[in-house]
């Protein structure tokens, strides 16, 4: 006679107990393995996380603090800024000790604008190679925004004018006697005069060309720029000129 075939556990029905065990061999096995993850590398997890919610902290409280800082600051600036304008040389000797205060401890926006504002305030009490020397300061830091250093080497230059060879500045002023250049006018025009005293009146009078018909350059180095032009013989669009003026006037407006 044939061998029945064994019965299978029907649904709802005690799984074998072979069954049962196995279940209970790998649950053991992976809180075995859990375990032993948590106990060799438990304690790194949990500093890692600490560590990234204390960094996460730290971020938000130092970005509190800055604002609160630059809010100070600002208000540091501006009341030393009237000052600066005062008529009363208690006033801007005050406005200067700012100045010079947040010219080292400020961020670098507000150092570079209060060592430009410091410079000012000198050269306007007549201490002129104390706020050349500081405008060379400013040009030099690389750490500074560009507009700040090129305005620093302007205004340097104008200090050391008269006592500078037309070579020297002409070279000093060469990258930003440019046209698109944003300081092309002030830069252009200082240029274009070194050239006449060094004698290079062609070169000098096609600067002034340049200026003169830049729509960009304001209107009063333009309309220098022609005039000085038009005695060396160069030929201006003065139409052009005055139509490049009445533009600038409307967008201005």
């Amino acid at each position: 006679m044939a061998k029945a075939p064994e019965p299978t556990p029907e649904k709802g029905k005690t799984p074998d107990s072979s069954d049962v065990f196995l279940r209970e061999v790998d649950d053991a096995v992976r809180r075995g393995d859990m375990e032993s993850f948590l106990k060799t590398y438990g304690w790194w997890l949990l500093g890692g996380i600490i560590a990234i919610i204390a960094a996460w902290g730290g971020y938000i409280l130092y970005q509190n603090n800055l604002a609160k800082a630059n809010g100070v600051t600002a208000e540091s600036y501006i009341k030393a800024m009237d000052a600066a304008n005062s008529p009363n040389p208690t006033q801007q000797a005050d406005a200067l000790k700012t100045f010079e205060t947040i010219g080292k401890e400020g961020s670098v926006g507000y150092q570079a604008s209060a060592q430009m504002m410091q410079a000012g305030i000198l050269a306007k009490q007549g201490k002129s190679k104390e706020a050349a020397a500081l405008y060379a300061k400013v040009a030099a830091n690389t750490a500074f925004p560009k507009a700040f250093r090129d305005m620093a080497v302007i205004r340097q230059t104008i200090i050391e004018y008269d006592t500078m060879k037309p070579a020297d500045v002409i070279k000093r002023l060469a990258p930003m006697a440019k046209k698109s250049e944003p300081f092309f006018g002030t830069a252009g025009e200082l240029t274009g005069l070194a050239m006449l005293k060094a004698g290079q009146k062609k070169e000098a009078g096609a600067l002034f060309k340049s200026l003169a018909e830049d729509k960009d350059v304001p209107p009063t180095i333009r309309s220098r720029a022609t005039l000085l032009a038009s005695q060396l013989g160069i030929d201006i669009d003065l139409k052009k000129t005055v139509e490049a003026e009445e533009k600038a006037k409307k967008t201005a407006e």
